[in-house]
């Protein structure tokens, strides 16, 4: 069933290729313009510098007095909260991928590795604040509940899911770590991060495509073809979905659910960041559904009590 799946979808994105070759281009610019313009600067720092700190084995200087408090709040180990407040800080992906380069180093067990899986990985603040709050929704008062249902509905994912995955002292191997020039330490992260960030401009463009593709296959649905649209790749689909003519009770709490949950482009590139390691792909979709029916009640728990949108 799987491989049926992505041979008629290669044969879409074929056929659109052959048939519609100046739409393609257009969806593709487009995909190319987002990548260049938006993920490359914002994010491509971030990738080298999360590299840098695990390689140079961060995690060893973090206080231990304070883990009591990251364990009861998050149930991890210190590894486990550097991988969190990466995710929370620089947005998708890069709460799966800090977790997947932890795992591989061995300072992550597999059970907490497939535990943040479940919840780490966020939108960034800075597309919540600048690109949702203000560009979309025209409101910079929605700017802190914004963040508060967003960043609250991955606290009560990971309230659920660290009954699965129950806390223990979750052991990662405790090697000697080997000790590299840092100018050594710098050049493989910053091949590294520009493999990542080039793998997730591919998944961009790919999935712009095939936005081109529903555009063309949808184009008499208007509603349907917003909703799809919106989940394929995340940031065009709120554009697109912004103007949709539904009411904003509808819309917000829409919106809010699909921003945290990604989209399918955010967990392609998510499952690419796994690459390599031994780690299911389960608990991430799973988590993922379950953010965004948090957001979604807690967005319309937010519009019926407050009316601010």
């Amino acid at each position: 069933m799987k491989r049926f799946f992505c041979f008629v979808c290669l044969l879409l994105i074929t056929l659109f290729l052959i048939c519609f070759p100046e739409d393609a281009f257009l969806c593709a610019s487009l995909g190319v313009r987002l990548w260049f313009s938006t993920l490359l600067p914002t994010l491509l720092p971030f990738l080298i510098l999360s590299d840098i700190l695990i390689r140079c084995h961060v995690t060893a200087y973090l206080p231990q007095s304070l883990a009591p408090v990251w364990k009861r709040l998050f149930s991890l180990s210190s590894s486990g909260i550097c991988a969190l407040f990466t995710g929370l800080l620089c947005g998708f992906p890069m709460g799966a991928k800090t977790t997947a380069d932890l795992y591989r180093e061995q300072k992550l067990s597999k059970e907490e590795a497939m535990y943040l899986l479940t919840f780490s990985n966020f939108p960034s603040p800075s597309f919540l604040a600048s690109y949702l709050c203000i560009h979309t929704f025209q409101n910079r008062n929605l700017i802190f509940p914004v963040f508060l249902i967003v960043y609250l509905s991955g606290f009560l994912c990971s309230l659920f899911f660290r009954i699965r995955f129950p806390f223990s002292e979750r052991s990662a191997k405790k090697e000697a770590s080997e000790s590299f020039p840092f100018g050594e330490i710098l050049d493989a992260s910053i091949m590294n991060s520009f493999e990542a960030i080039t793998k997730l401009g591919g998944y961009i463009i790919l999935f712009s495509v095939f936005q081109g593709i529903l555009k063309k296959l949808l184009s008499g649905s208007t509603p349907l073809l917003l909703l799809f649209c919106s989940i394929t790749e995340l940031t065009t689909g709120i554009a697109l979905l912004k103007n949709a003519p539904w009411p904003a009770t509808v819309l917000f709490p829409l919106l809010l659910g699909l921003t945290a949950s990604g989209g399918l482009c955010v967990t392609a590139q998510t499952k690419s960041m796994l690459t390599g390691t031994d780690l299911p792909f389960w608990p991430y979709v799973s988590g993922k559904i379950l953010c965004f029916l948090i957001a979604f009640g807690l967005s319309c728990l937010f519009v019926v009590f407050f009316q601010v949108v």
